[in-house]
């Protein structure tokens, strides 16, 4: 019989960082024994800060350099926290509180979740996220790049 190994990994959000610091970062979690990282479930304002204007270098450069560590990238879908330019064009995506009043803007998964029925305001991001929005994000994994 064959023990089967035990992998651990975490969550890490290279937007909120310089990038001059990932290298030490994925370092030290290497050293701690992480094999997985999770990233970019909370960065659409950053892959797309202006509606159809997209900037994909960090991110590349981050999945790049997460893998010459050694670690595996599991890549979240970001529709968690849609960017201000979305929601100031469809405020009716926020969800409601008790009191009917909408979620403000920065509040994690402040949307409104309707699986079985999409929005026809939402129709046209469909495409960009692999699935229908709004839901709760799909991860995949990502065989290193390099």
């Amino acid at each position: 019989m064959t023990a089967q190994r035990r992998s651990l990994g975490c969550c890490y959000y290279p937007e909120h960082w310089s990038p001059e610091i990932w290298q030490n970062d994925a370092e030290k979690m290497v050293d701690s024994g992480l094999t997985w990282v999770r990233i970019g479930e909370f960065a659409w304002s950053r892959l797309e800060p202006q509606a159809g204007c997209y900037n994909w270098d960090w991110l590349d450069r981050a999945i790049s350099m997460l893998g010459r560590a050694g670690l595996k990238v599991v890549l979240g879908t970001p529709t968690a926290t849609p960017p201000r330019w979305l929601l100031d064009q469809m405020p009716d995506m926020l969800a409601l509180d008790r009191e009917g009043r909408p979620r403000k803007f920065g509040a994690g998964s402040a949307l409104l979740f309707q699986p079985r029925r999409l929005p026809p305001a939402l129709r046209p991001y469909r495409h960009r996220t692999g699935h229908a929005l709004p839901v709760k994000p799909r991860y995949c994994r990502l065989a290193n790049r390099q």
